[in-house]
């Protein structure tokens, strides 16, 4: 039985890996972040000066360099695509799925550790942050492949887990600062602490393990030293990060205190129930060791989710991603929970997890369906057919009597990697669509229009940048667009439609345009959702084709 369990489980990983890869091939990269990295990481590469950090020529100071070095290398080696991009967020999102299979096998047993693994990487929030990665699929590898070896390490007291374990704290840091070391200290400090291993707290090695952060920190530290001097390494420090709780920080928004609460319960579907009641079962596992004076309890899952979870909540600038380094821990937690839940001899618990699961699938298929009818109608066979597979599957699974034991786990896992199976090959192929900078590019290289002479009026595009390997300069007034046609023959404008009109005000004639629908596609609204009301908030760009009047009468 258990090796049909692990089977199925592997089955499952495969299958949602082959969901990731699908995303990668079949869509481009999204505006603003992570198309902005991609150019950075672009600009980098060509510039060959990997030490500091340059955003269109200008000093860039908001993200550590890692992403962009490893962006940088993929690009060097597979070509300045968007796959090659998302290639380094893959590889760690591996290493943190087998990095938390570890720590869960260390913990408990092979199959806890192999369902905290498809737990991880069938939530919601993972499938997201392959298709549109950012900072935080690195960051959350490096963090649990590093708390994995340093447990190790306590356990073992081999040389090469210490070692290991700080290699993956220090890429943690590099790539998002401080939090890096952060989420590991409040997860391994607090594991100890409640064990009163005393030993391992106090032990000399961790001081040789700062100098080991520091060591492999120093080049990152003299770029941003030798570009923007002391305040440089004091923004990498402290402004980044607790200044946003401090409120030092520039950055903020309107998220309230439950904001990851609510963010919570989507990114992390469809397990976030069973893992509410993974934190429950574990507080009643602490309160029943304490009772006894005994420390028995794993605590380092539910550390390593709530304490940077609570954290993060008193920050003054919040986005989704951000509690996205919680996950492989919470992940641990919820498969334990899982785990006791089937293996309950009582079926009311069990029976209450299959309805409240059931129905979450249940939303799961229609949501898909709505989106494959109703938003972007599906016209590709194939799509339909694997769809519908997909959630035979889920039904089939559902009501199986061969494996009772996963009735809870395979139809929901199946539900969710048919649901973003169709987002990956159907709605984000349509939705790119409404970027206007991928299909300029598109259009541009199609119509071998001279990138020397193509401009954007008033504003900045990430992917003309990295689709047509260049900086497109910026025209900021109708000033500059007529120095340009005065020393040029002929320019291309991307213009935006309230801004055309500028434009006729002055001697210019405009030999040809070219419309295309732009929105915003990272803020998605019901309004774009309807096919009805899609018109009303979709924009027009226009790509025209300028030359002079007073020059041409001169001609």
């Amino acid at each position: 039985m258990q090796a049909k369990i692990s089977k199925s489980l592997l089955i499952i990983l495969i299958l949602t890996f082959i969901d990731y890869l699908l995303g990668m091939i079949m869509t481009d990269l999204m505006e603003v972040d992570t198309m902005q990295y991609a150019s950075i990481a672009r600009e980098m590469l060509d510039s060959g000066n990997f030490l500091q950090v340059y955003h269109r020529h200008l000093d860039y100071l908001d993200k550590p360099p890692l992403v962009f070095w490893l962006s940088s290398l993929s690009f060097h080696i597979l070509g300045r695509t968007a796959f090659a991009f998302r290639v380094p967020s893959l590889l760690f999102t591996i290493l943190g799925a087998f990095s938390t299979y570890k720590l869960g096998k260390l913990y408990y047993n092979r199959q806890t550790g192999l369902l905290a693994a498809v737990v991880l990487t069938t939530s919601q929030a993972w499938f997201m942050i392959n298709n549109d990665p950012k900072t935080d699929t690195i960051l959350a590898g490096a963090v649990i492949f590093g708390v994995w070896q340093l447990i190790e390490y306590i356990k073992n007291k081999k040389a090469l887990n210490f070692f290991l374990g700080f290699l993956g704290v220090s890429l943690a840091m590099l790539e998002k600062g401080p939090v890096g070391l952060a989420v590991p200290v409040l997860a391994i400090g607090t594991e100890i602490i409640y064990h009163k291993d005393w030993k391992a707290l106090f032990k000399w090695q961790w001081i040789a393990g700062i100098f080991v952060i520091l060591i492999l920190l120093s080049p990152m530290l003299w770029g941003l030293y030798q570009q923007f001097g002391p305040d440089g390494i004091r923004f990498y420090f402290w402004t980044q990060s607790f200044g946003r709780i401090t409120g030092e920080s520039v950055w903020e928004n309107s998220a309230g205190p439950l904001y990851f609460v609510h963010t919570f319960l989507w990114t992390f579907l469809p397990w976030m129930v069973l893992a509410i009641y993974g934190a429950g079962l574990k507080f009643r596992d602490i309160y029943k060791d304490i009772s006894k004076k005994e420390r028995n309890t794993e605590v380092l899952s539910l550390a390593g989710f709530l304490m940077p979870f609570i954290a993060f909540s008193f920050s003054h600038f919040k986005l989704p991603q951000y509690i996205f380094v919680c996950f492989p821990f919470v992940s641990i937690l919820t498969a334990h929970a899982l785990q006791t839940v089937v293996d309950k001899k009582q079926s009311g618990v069990k029976k209450g997890f299959f309805i409240f699961q059931t129905f979450l699938n249940l939303i799961l298929w229609f949501s898909a369906l709505y989106l494959g009818i109703r938003v972007f109608p599906i016209t590709n066979p194939f799509i339909w057919s694997a769809t519908v597979v997909l959630l035979g599957l889920s039904v089939y699974h559902s009501f199986s009597k061969k494996q009772v034991k996963l009735n809870i786990l395979l139809p929901s896992a199946f539900s969710i990697i048919a649901f973003n199976f169709l987002m990956n090959t159907n709605f984000y192929p349509k939705l790119m669509q409404y970027q206007s900078g991928t299909t300029i590019s598109e259009y541009v290289k199609e119509k071998k229009i001279p990138v020397q002479h193509l401009y954007i009026y008033n504003d900045i595009n990430h992917s003309l940048d990295f689709h047509l390997d260049t900086i497109v300069p910026v025209l900021e007034s109708t000033e500059e667009v007529k120095e340009k046609l005065s020393s040029e023959n002929e320019i291309f404008l991307i213009v935006a439609e309230d801004e055309k009109t500028q434009l006729l005000n002055f001697p210019v004639e405009i030999k040809s345009k070219k419309v295309f629908e732009s929105f915003r596609i990272s803020r998605l609204s019901s309004s774009f959702l309807n096919p009805e009301s899609r018109p009303q908030v979709i924009k027009k760009v226009y790509l025209l084709d300028l030359v002079s009047k007073q020059k041409k009468n001169n001609l």
